[in-house]
């Protein structure tokens, strides 16, 4: 299977050490095809580190590339609504790094995107998506108000930690 062509729109600090070294273990799946951030020190030291891929400046410029397969959205989550709408009026499909919206209404009107554009494909960014213990609705609710709720656990380096969740 073809690698998918991925364009990184965001290129601060969770880009470099969140998402970059985890798509470097995963050539074979994707393949970064150009960048984007709007300030242009940060655009081109990120495509330097990702290989000297096409950097810009304006991420509707990435959207237009036809080497973009989806993209991954690394911005403030202020953002990530009108940017997740125009990735995926444009074909991409899209992975939003959470949280998903900066308020309710954003994120209603995100949740909607998955039937709006199908089969386009959107999602959230979540490490413990694919982990059993998460894939059971952990959310506990008490006369329709969110409660809190500690999940232990243990990070990915062994060290003990306490997830939180919160419901919506």
């Amino acid at each position: 299977m073809e690698p998918i062509g991925l364009g990184i729109i965001g290129c601060g600090i969770a880009a470099h050490d969140l998402h970059w070294p985890a798509l470097r273990e995963m050539k074979d799946r994707f393949r970064i095809t150009a960048v984007c951030n709007h300030t242009e020190p940060k655009a081109k030291a990120f495509s330097e580190t990702v290989g000297g891929v096409p950097y810009v400046l304006d991420y509707k410029d990435l959207l237009s590339r036809e080497d973009v397969d989806a993209v991954s959205i690394i911005l403030p989550f202020e953002l990530n609504c009108r940017v997740a709408e125009d990735a995926l009026r444009a074909g991409k499909h899209v992975m939003a790094e959470k949280p998903l919206a900066s308020n309710l209404d954003d994120a209603k009107k995100m949740l909607t995107f998955g039937e709006t554009y199908a089969p386009l494909v959107m999602m959230v960014a979540e490490n413990f998506r694919y982990r059993c213990r998460h894939r059971s609705k952990q959310a506990v609710h008490v006369d329709s108000m969110a409660v809190r709720r500690h999940l232990p656990g243990r990070f990915p380096c062994g060290r003990r930690c306490a997830y939180h969740c919160r419901a919506a």
